[in-house]
């Protein structure tokens, strides 16, 4: 199993990017806490992290999704994480007022 929580959109690969490289990929997928648009496509945009600044990765929902499933992935669970957001100051049309969470199982091949 793989879980994640919050830690996703600070990596330079997408999930989907990491997994497609390895020979035994893990059966589950727990991914809490990941910043999602339904809006656009897919950006980086910079967190303020008070001591620095970081990229912060903002993948469009569908596209996140669809990539999991072309590696077998299919979408069991998902919900809504309203304890996290992102705030985007100077652009607030692309600001997020939640986070995702998820749980897919990979399917076996046939």
């Amino acid at each position: 199993m793989l879980f994640t929580a919050g830690a996703l959109q600070y990596i330079e690969s997408t999930v989907a990017q990491l997994l497609a490289g390895l020979t035994n990929p893990p059966p589950h997928l727990l991914i809490n806490r990941i910043p999602l648009t339904r809006r656009r496509s897919s950006f980086v945009t910079l967190q303020n992290g008070g001591a620095g600044v970081q990229a912060y990765r903002i993948s469009n929902a569908r596209e996140f999704v669809e990539d999991l499933g072309r590696l077998g992935y299919r979408e069991v669970d998902h919900w809504k994480c309203l304890e996290s957001s992102a705030p985007i100051p100077l652009h607030p049309d692309l600001s997020l007022s939640s986070f995702d969470g998820f749980h897919f199982v990979r399917e076996p091949h046939r």
